[in-house]
Formats: C-alpha cells, structure tokens, sequence
C-alpha cells in the first residue's frame, strides 16, 4: 500500500528513516538462525511487532525497542 507523503510535510525522510529501520531489524532477526521473526511495521499506528510460529508476539514503539526486547527474549504474548 502506497503512503500518501505529500499531506505531510517531512513524511518522506520518516517514511524512509522506517523503511531502512526495517530492512535492518528483518536482516537482523527474520532469518532461521536468529529465530525466524516475522517482523511489521504498521505505519499508520507507528508501532512495531514481531511474531515468531502462533505463539509469540511483540509490540513496540520503536526498531530500537523491539531490539532490546527480541535480544532480552522479553515477548508481549506467549502461549503454549
């Protein structure tokens, strides 16, 4: 889905700013050996979440923050 930057001034350096953020967090944690995260950037509501199978999910405000939570194993949602 295309975001319409022209209604925001600055939208486009941010918009990219999070598509880098998110190239690097997947490269990061999406591939098997780091545990095959599934990671979403929801622009609209500015939040982060990575999923791993049916069981783990993670929410956060920021790459950095979901980071620090995926490294700590700190997850939102955890069930058997």
């Amino acid at each position: 889905m295309a975001i319409d930057q022209t209604r925001f001034p600055g939208s486009q350096d941010h918009a990219a700013t999070c598509e880098r953020e998110l190239a690097i967090v997947r490269a990061e944690f999406n591939p098997s050996t780091a545990g095959g995260w599934g990671i979403i950037f929801d622009r609209h509501a500015h939040r982060w979440t990575a999923v791993r199978g049916a069981h783990i999910i993670v929410h956060a405000g920021s790459a950095g923050e979901l980071r620090e939570k995926l490294a700590a194993g700190r997850w939102d949602l955890a069930a058997s």
